[in-house]
């Protein structure tokens, strides 16, 4: 027996309406596994919070339900005798209204969701385009789902996930938590976890602590424990650890404050602003219909509804062309990043293509030193410069930067010979440089570059260049307008 068919005949026995022969495979399937065994004592085991809930009106107790007690198969009535289980709370919770409900919403982003805070979460299916949702479920878990996701509740230990991407924090109430996609299951055992179901079916799950069963469509289990990755679609495949693909809950408070606040608004006015500034280079809102060509994938910016684009893969890039054969004496980058992780290989945030025909192209990175880097062919560090890579460096590394927005800016001045970086909006460091050719742009790639090399993991919104240097107030003032938190 699978363990869908296994949930839908335990179902069916817990709500009374199981046949001599779903009884019969029931008790065979407790007796032989031991993985059936938890399922199941999972699946009673809602416990007393629950049953409180859904046993009282007004404060007052009504009798206990659990007609399903005494038609235990032995087997399983001895396990719940022996650890003590005394109470079930039914696959149905009914609030004051008595409308069915599985979770209530915690807090929402976005304008377009179908939800008001405190409102339950329906056994039904919801499909939103835009938006990050975070709901608790009825036994605890804490659930982030961000659009576009399609998703429904089977039960409060059982959310089926069509397409999206949600992150699940899992308290002892809510263990075996299990997450359904087309390509198998993710079934908790006590932990905090991922699950991305791509446009195409492709699924992997992400454990941040604790440990999962994976268990694919066809049958086959393993067990992904804290940092690791699994796909689902494709079980042998290698797959990286992605903390940044997902919005967790810690990082729901301020995200909400951020937009109740008006920072999608404001945001949208910089960067109209920044539309209108003569010296616009380029500006990546990621928005518009035509993109350019590449591989990567689409998904929601930091605001409701906006776009970013997704590197996981070695071979993800965004191809792109800046202003090709002009030398800029200055030149001011800036971006919004959201990296889930860092290798001890360079990572590309903008690669010249033609670096090696001319002096001042340049390779805008995350380095091997995890510090942001601008380097410029051509150029020559001063002297008596304190980075050991002998590049233009930031002072900070990004190790404290994984799993939130961060906005990253580096200004480079020909005339002066110095590249100046920025984090957050704040100042960090400024490199100074013996020889500083005027910097070159034309050909090249976002995200990646070459295949293994330079290999990004993460997401980037709204890359912008500019053809003279910002000051520290405007680059300030461009991360206060264009940030999503408060």
């Amino acid at each position: 027996m699978t363990h869908d068919e296994f949930y839908e005949v335990a179902c069916r026995y817990l709500a009374g309406t199981a046949s001599p022969d779903d009884v019969g495979r029931l008790e065979k399937s407790l007796e032989s596994s031991g993985d059936f065994r938890r399922v199941f004592l999972e699946i009673v085991n809602l416990d007393a919070a629950l049953e409180e809930r859904a046993n009282s009106v007004d404060g007052r107790r009504l009798p206990s339900r659990q007609p399903w007690l005494g038609r235990l198969p032995p087997y399983a009535a001895a396990i719940l005798l022996t650890l003590g289980i005394s109470g079930l709370v039914a696959g149905l919770l009914f609030n004051n209204q008595g409308r069915a409900s599985v979770a209530s919403v915690v807090r929402q982003i976005g304008r377009a969701l179908p939800f008001v805070a405190d409102q339950v979460v329906a056994f039904r299916r919801y499909e939103l385009a835009e938006g990050t949702l975070e709901v608790v479920t009825a036994t605890g878990v804490k659930v982030v789902l961000e659009a576009p996701v399609t998703f429904e509740f089977d039960s409060p230990q059982r959310l089926r996930l069509f397409r999206g991407r949600v992150a699940a924090d899992v308290p002892p109430s809510g263990k075996g938590f299990t997450v359904v996609t087309p390509s198998g299951n993710a079934i908790d055992l006590g932990t905090s976890f991922g699950v991305a179901v791509g446009e195409s079916g492709d699924t992997q799950v992400h454990v941040f602590e604790g440990e999962v069963i994976a268990e694919s469509k066809e049958g086959t289990a393993k067990s992904v424990r804290c940092n690791e990755a699994t796909s689902l679609s494709t079980p042998n495949a290698a797959c990286d650890i992605r903390t940044g693909a997902f919005i967790r809950v810690a990082e729901m408070p301020a995200l909400e404050a951020g937009f109740v606040s008006g920072q999608m608004v404001r945001g949208q006015e910089a960067m109209d602003r920044v539309r209108q500034d003569p010296s616009l280079v380029s500006l990546y809102d990621f928005d518009g219909r035509d993109m350019p060509s590449g591989q990567f994938t689409v998904v929601q910016g930091r605001w409701p509804g906006s776009r970013a684009v997704d590197f996981a893969n070695a071979g993800d890039h965004m191809n792109v062309s800046i202003d090709e054969g002009r030398a800029w004496p200055q030149l001011t980058l800036a971006a919004w990043v959201r990296l889930d992780r860092l290798h001890d290989r360079n990572q590309s945030l903008y690669h010249a293509d033609l670096w090696s025909e001319g002096a001042g192209h340049i390779h805008w990175m995350v380095s091997h030193l995890r510090t942001i880097r601008l380097a410029i062919n051509g150029s020559v560090i001063a002297a008596d410069a304190p980075e050991r890579s002998g590049e233009p460096d930031s002072a900070s590394a990004m190790n404290g930067a994984l799993d939130r927005w961060i906005h990253v800016a580096s200004v480079y001045d020909s005339e002066s010979r110095t590249v100046r970086f920025f984090l957050n909006g704040l100042f960090d460091h400024e490199s100074r440089l013996a020889v500083a050719p005027p910097a070159v742009l034309g050909r090249g790639q976002i995200g990646n570059w070459i295949g293994q090399e330079r290999h990004l993991s993460g997401r980037i919104d709204e890359l912008l260049v500019l053809g003279r240097a910002l000051s520290d107030a405007e680059i300030a003032d461009l991360h206060a307008a264009t940030t999503p938190y408060r």
